[in-house]
């Protein structure tokens, strides 16, 4: 009975390590759908690789957008147009300048 209780416990454990494996794999797959160049996210793209919940209202991801301009024009990084399925063209950020200005 004991090693049933094992066997069934060491698998509930594989099974989730996959299942979280799966997760990741999918937020990054999910950031890369609107990327041309891997280094560069779209602020929604950048969230859901982060696994955050979008809730920016379109005046907070614009005022998120100036910061991000502002620090990417200091760094010398390029902003890119890149598609976004759900808002269209926007612009896409280096992953460094997110990661600086959001902190995720």
């Amino acid at each position: 009975m004991r090693e049933a209780y094992k066997y069934q416990l060491t698998k509930k454990v594989f099974l989730w390590n996959k299942l979280e494996n799966h997760e990741t794999r999918i937020a990054e797959i999910e950031a890369q759908i609107t990327t041309v160049n891997k280094d560069y996210l779209s602020l929604a793209g950048y969230y859901a690789l982060k696994k955050q919940v979008w809730g920016l209202s379109q005046v907070e991801a614009s005022q998120i957008g100036k910061k991000l301009k502002k620090a990417s024009d200091l760094e010398g990084m390029p902003i890119i147009r890149i598609h976004d399925a759900k808002f269209g063209e926007v612009n896409g950020y280096h992953k460094d300048i997110l990661a600086k200005i959001l902190g995720l």
